[in-house]
């Protein structure tokens, strides 16, 4: 059972010696295409057992976009639908970062997975959780912050420096001591990182919701505050050169993310 779980999270510590600065990698705007604009990147992988999973149009900002709809049934996990994408030679396996505009439309107040990288083996991963906040788990739950259901939001995830942190449209919802989100590990020898697709081995197999995502990008390396702001500031449009980022990051400072103590949900 999930349960009881508490951590600190220190912004300050994200600037851990070992992260890098970030190169985009990979971007995915969904055009009607799972390819990725950014070249020698792979393709992004359809994981649609109900045969839903299609392009469609959303208002996503306040613009009306093509966006990539994922289907299926949370239970069994086997009919889950969403997105993979081999990383290998792509990202180092413990220092990128990940950038997506998403929307998941049902399950309000339910866990449900962002992201896996361990080949869907393990419960551990990156999730919006029952009270719809961003978390890492087992490593931090209940950080600050409000996913609202059905509507679309910027998330960001870095891995670096031993550290996970999360961004919630722009803003800085924790930085926690982690290696959970680590690629390279016995649970994932094929390098994969799914997007909303929970574990089909062990407990818990059913923390997924249909949805909708608008873009994804990667990176390798971890984003700095400033430029997670200038993505947040123009989340579809072209990412600014690095000394660029770096003037942005004058004046922005990070803030300390809440320490709490919460309870997960115990399910059936």
């Amino acid at each position: 059972m999930k349960m009881h779980i508490l951590v600190a999270g220190a912004a300050a510590l994200a600037l851990a010696t070992g992260a890098t600065a970030a190169t985009q990698k990979a971007y995915y705007g969904f055009n009607n295409t799972l390819a990725a604009s950014v070249g020698g990147a792979p393709a992004l992988a359809s994981v649609d057992p109900a045969s839903g999973n299609g392009y469609g149009s959303a208002t996503v900002f306040g613009n009306n976009r093509t966006v990539f709809n994922f289907t299926g049934t949370n239970v069994p996990a086997s009919e889950q639908g969403g997105l993979s994408l081999d990383t290998t030679g792509l990202v180092s396996s413990s220092n990128y970062s990940v950038v997506m505009v998403v929307r998941f439309d049902g399950r309000d107040n339910e866990w449900r997975r962002l992201i896996d990288v361990q080949n869907r083996q393990s419960d551990q991963g990156f999730y919006v959780d029952f009270d719809n906040s961003l978390d890492v788990y087992p490593d931090f739950l209940g950080a600050p912050g409000s996913f609202a259901t059905g509507v679309f939001q910027q998330v960001v995830m870095t891995n670096g420096g031993g550290f996970v942190s999360a961004y919630l449209n722009g803003g800085l919802v924790f930085s926690v001591s982690s290696s959970v989100m680590d690629i390279a590990n016995l649970d994932n020898p094929g390098n994969a990182m799914n997007f909303f697709l929970d574990n089909n081995a062990g407990s818990f197999q059913d923390e997924w919701s249909t949805g909708s995502v608008a873009n994804i990008r990667l990176y390798d390396g971890v984003l700095s505050q400033g430029e997670v702001d200038e993505l947040w500031r123009d989340p579809f449009g072209a990412v600014p050169e690095p000394a660029s980022w770096a003037m942005l990051v004058t004046g922005f400072g990070l803030t300390g993310a809440a320490i709490r103590q919460r309870r997960r949900r115990l399910t059936a």
